[in-house]
């Protein structure tokens, strides 16, 4: 009988040897970012209608008082010789009539009244976040403007009268122009409010 073959057998297999699992690594932290600093407000191209006013300024009526009362004046005259017709009066009116004395006296009456506050409108003051706008005329507007970022000077004057009346001009100049604010009511507000902006520009100014 032939003898059984002995089974080979199988070398085995070594254990492969693992390596250590690397432990995953928390990231950096972060450094905090500096705020970006405001930047300084600088003026749109085009007209003031794009900007935001922050306060509006007009030639005060009390500045012209005097010009007012003449009108009224002028009126009442016209309405007591109209109404009353005084004795010395009748002497003239037989040879004028007393319409057109009467007439005469309302019309200067009007035309002053009409005058003064027509010139009274001819000038608008602004003062937005970014300039200082002087706009002149009434059915045609011209604007002249300076920016705050340039102002160097803002001062008031004031004569007696003026202070007394509660006006007076606000002059703003940079190193190449100027706009005065003639005869504004409560000067000090408007310069407090120009002085104010522009310490707040200054500041971004310096931020940046």
């Amino acid at each position: 009988m032939p003898k059984p073959r002995p089974v080979p057998q199988q070398p085995q297999s070594r254990p492969v040897p693992q390596r250590p699992r690397a432990t995953p690594q928390a990231p950096p932290p972060q450094k905090p970012q500096a705020p970006t600093p405001p930047v300084a407000p600088k003026a749109p191209p085009g007209k003031i209608e794009r900007e935001r006013k922050i306060m509006k300024l007009s030639y005060a009526r009390r500045a012209r008082i005097l010009h007012y009362l003449l009108g009224f004046i002028l009126l009442g005259i016209g309405g007591y010789l109209y109404l009353f017709n005084p004795m010395e009066l009748r002497i003239i009116t037989s040879f004028i009539s007393i319409f057109y004395i009467t007439a005469a006296f309302a019309f200067l009456g009007i035309i002053v009244l009409l005058y003064t506050e027509t010139k009274r409108r001819t000038a608008d003051y602004y003062i937005t976040q970014y300039r200082v706008v002087e706009t002149l005329g009434i059915l045609r507007k011209k604007e002249h403007g300076l920016q705050l970022s340039l102002v160097e000077s803002v001062r008031i004057r004031q004569g007696f009268f003026n202070r007394i009346l509660g006006i007076g001009d606000v002059e703003v100049k940079t190193s190449r122009d100027s706009i005065t604010l003639h005869k504004v009511g409560n000067p000090e507000k408007a310069e407090s409010l120009i002085l104010s902006q522009l310490n707040k520009i200054k500041g971004m100014q310096g931020g940046q």
